[in-house]
């Protein structure tokens, strides 16, 4: 449900994206990553800024209260999906998108939909078509103290062309997949970013 409302709000497409600069590339194993900022961290100093800001806090959670409106009108799926939604709603405010952690049975239908830690996910590197097929999350991605290599994960990314699942799972395993949703604009190159947080251009910062 939650996936069919964004496709028709966001229209996604394959996510095509230029190979980054040598810099931005952490490589770990066999699935290296796109980092978020030149020491990976560029999420949580942003949304440690917008906390401190008494001003930028209520800027935040007034448009995360716009994005989430009132919420699903039918009792049964507002029980299952609401949770989500708010917070979707306030990853796509503070960080300007957000991933779902999506769950298929043997037939490929989806049986479950859940918010992940927008800031703990990063892109894998494009393959030669231009196309990233996956991503790596890590439960400390960006905490530079607490950050193991060791705990990472890979995720292929969900493709609305289902005639693509069976490739991916043959490639990357029985795994949920992760639908990932950016804002893509001027303001984000490699990853999304908020409209108010740019360089002295006024083009994206942190990276």
């Amino acid at each position: 449900m939650i996936i069919n409302i964004a496709r028709n709000i966001f229209k996604p497409k394959n996510l095509k994206k230029d190979k980054p600069p040598t810099q931005l590339v952490e490589r770990v194993g066999q699935m290296p990553f796109i980092k978020w900022g030149d020491t990976n961290n560029f999420p949580f100093t942003l949304i440690e800024t917008v906390r401190q800001s008494t001003t930028g806090k209520a800027c935040a959670n007034t448009f995360s209260q716009y994005v989430y409106g009132n919420g699903f009108n039918d009792k049964d799926i507002a029980k299952i999906l609401d949770g989500t939604l708010q917070k979707t709603s306030g990853q796509l405010v503070r960080l300007g998108g957000f991933a779902l952690c999506v769950k298929f049975n043997g037939a490929l239908e989806m049986v479950s939909a859940e918010a992940m830690d927008f800031e703990n996910i990063r892109l894998g590197l494009p393959n030669e078509n231009g196309v990233v097929e996956y991503v790596v999350y890590n439960p400390y991605m960006g905490s530079n103290a607490d950050y193991r290599s060791s705990d990472n994960q890979v995720f292929p990314i969900y493709d609305f062309d289902k005639t693509k699942l069976p490739y991916l799972i043959e490639k990357y395993g029985s795994t949920p997949f992760v639908v990932w949703f950016g804002v893509d604009s001027e303001y984000a190159r490699f990853y999304p970013l908020p409209f108010f947080w740019g360089d002295s251009n006024s083009q994206g910062g942190g990276l």
